[in-house]
Protein backbone atom coordinates (compact mmCIF):
# COMPACT_ATOMS: atom_id res chain seq x y z
CA UNK A 1 0.00 0.00 0.00
CA UNK A 2 1.26 3.47 -0.78
CA UNK A 3 2.68 5.29 2.51
CA UNK A 4 1.53 8.37 1.30
CA UNK A 5 -2.27 7.73 0.88
CA UNK A 6 -2.67 9.01 3.83
CA UNK A 7 -1.31 12.56 2.79
CA UNK A 8 -4.51 13.02 0.43
CA UNK A 9 -6.85 11.90 3.00
CA UNK A 10 -5.49 15.28 4.78
CA UNK A 11 -7.91 18.29 4.02
CA UNK A 12 -5.53 20.63 4.89
CA UNK A 13 -2.77 19.28 2.66
CA UNK A 14 -4.62 17.77 -0.06
CA UNK A 15 -4.71 19.67 -3.25
CA UNK A 16 -6.61 17.28 -5.19
CA UNK A 17 -5.77 17.35 -9.04
CA UNK A 18 -3.85 20.32 -8.69
CA UNK A 19 -0.92 18.17 -7.65
CA UNK A 20 1.88 19.03 -10.89
CA UNK A 21 3.35 15.72 -12.19
CA UNK A 22 6.55 16.48 -10.10
CA UNK A 23 5.18 16.99 -6.94
CA UNK A 24 2.69 13.00 -7.66
CA UNK A 25 6.26 11.51 -8.75
CA UNK A 26 7.88 13.21 -5.26
CA UNK A 27 4.90 12.27 -3.37
CA UNK A 28 4.53 8.90 -4.57
CA UNK A 29 0.88 9.99 -5.49
CA UNK A 30 0.90 8.00 -9.18
CA UNK A 31 -2.11 6.01 -9.45
CA UNK A 32 -3.87 7.66 -7.20
CA UNK A 33 -5.26 10.47 -8.78
CA UNK A 34 -6.61 11.12 -11.98
CA UNK A 35 -3.52 11.31 -14.65
CA UNK A 36 -5.06 15.20 -15.85
CA UNK A 37 -4.25 18.41 -13.58
CA UNK A 38 -6.26 20.80 -13.27
CA UNK A 39 -4.95 24.21 -11.86
CA UNK A 40 -6.59 25.08 -8.71
CA UNK A 41 -8.43 27.92 -10.83
CA UNK A 42 -10.31 25.19 -12.84
CA UNK A 43 -11.33 23.79 -9.70
CA UNK A 44 -12.69 26.81 -7.98
CA UNK A 45 -14.45 27.15 -11.53
CA UNK A 46 -16.22 23.82 -11.02
CA UNK A 47 -16.89 24.23 -7.75
CA UNK A 48 -18.99 27.34 -8.31
CA UNK A 49 -20.56 25.53 -11.68
CA UNK A 50 -21.80 23.12 -9.37
CA UNK A 51 -23.01 25.64 -6.19
CA UNK A 52 -25.20 27.05 -9.24
CA UNK A 53 -26.79 24.20 -9.81
CA UNK A 54 -27.44 23.46 -6.42
CA UNK A 55 -31.39 24.23 -5.68
CA UNK A 56 -30.85 25.81 -1.89
CA UNK A 57 -28.28 27.39 0.19
CA UNK A 58 -28.44 24.34 2.59
CA UNK A 59 -27.41 22.25 -0.10
CA UNK A 60 -24.95 24.96 -1.08
CA UNK A 61 -23.86 24.71 2.99
CA UNK A 62 -23.77 20.83 1.98
CA UNK A 63 -21.22 20.82 -0.32
CA UNK A 64 -19.21 22.82 0.72
CA UNK A 65 -18.20 21.74 3.83
CA UNK A 66 -17.93 18.46 2.16
CA UNK A 67 -15.54 20.19 0.09
CA UNK A 68 -13.67 21.88 3.22
CA UNK A 69 -13.43 17.38 4.56
CA UNK A 70 -11.81 16.88 1.96
CA UNK A 71 -9.37 20.37 0.28
CA UNK A 72 -9.55 22.98 2.32
CA UNK A 73 -6.49 24.99 0.29
CA UNK A 74 -9.66 24.91 -2.49
CA UNK A 75 -12.47 25.76 0.12
CA UNK A 76 -10.85 28.34 0.95
CA UNK A 77 -9.79 29.95 -2.17
CA UNK A 78 -13.22 29.32 -3.20
CA UNK A 79 -14.69 31.57 -0.48
CA UNK A 80 -11.81 34.07 0.06
CA UNK A 81 -12.36 34.68 -4.33
CA UNK A 82 -15.90 34.80 -4.14
CA UNK A 83 -16.39 36.24 -0.58
CA UNK A 84 -19.95 38.03 -1.75
CA UNK A 85 -21.79 35.14 -3.09
CA UNK A 86 -20.52 32.01 -0.41
CA UNK A 87 -20.31 33.97 3.12
CA UNK A 88 -24.05 33.60 2.99
CA UNK A 89 -23.90 30.38 2.38
CA UNK A 90 -21.11 29.19 5.02
CA UNK A 91 -22.72 31.79 7.56
CA UNK A 92 -26.21 32.69 8.98
CA UNK A 93 -28.58 32.20 8.19
CA UNK A 94 -28.04 28.95 6.13
CA UNK A 95 -26.02 27.55 9.17
CA UNK A 96 -28.92 28.31 11.43
CA UNK A 97 -30.97 25.77 9.02
CA UNK A 98 -27.92 23.51 8.90
CA UNK A 99 -28.49 23.25 12.78
CA UNK A 100 -32.32 22.92 12.54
Amino acid sequence: MNKNIDFLHNASKNKSMAFSYKEREELDLIGLLPYKVFTQEEQMIRVLEILERKESDIERYIYLQLLKSRNEKLYYRTIEENIKNTLPIIYTPTVGQACK
